[in-house]
């Protein structure tokens, strides 16, 4: 595991049981934790996505359904291979898409 996660992983250890959680419930969220590539413009390293903006496909794909827009785009050959345990291909990119419709605009909870 990165040294990164490591240090995340004991801050979250240290403020939980702090705030009161019970340590077996701090250690089963902890057990839950995996790697994973988290897409920001305020940090360094390099570059694999980017959000929104044009989706760059090859020229030759269909253009994407009326309608839906991008969120996201990964480009997998530049991530790192350590950055995720998912099972990614090494090459490609990974388009993430919304249609407006798709998310409500509110959402109400029932009380308990």
């Amino acid at each position: 595991m990165r040294p990164e996660m490591l240090d995340k992983m004991n801050r979250f250890r240290a403020k939980a049981l702090a705030g009161g959680v019970p340590s077996a419930g701090v250690e089963r969220w902890l057990e839950a934790a995996r790697p994973c590539a988290t897409l920001a413009s305020t940090v360094e390293g390099p570059v694999v996505g980017h959000f929104g903006g044009p989706n760059l496909l090859p020229a030759d794909a269909p253009p994407l359904p009326a309608g839906l827009n991008l969120i996201a785009m990964l480009d997998l050959a530049a991530l790192p291979e350590d950055a995720t345990t998912l099972l990614l291909p090494r090459e490609g990119r990974l388009l993430f898409c919304s249609s407006p419709g798709s998310i409500p605009r509110t959402s109400t909870l029932p009380a308990k």
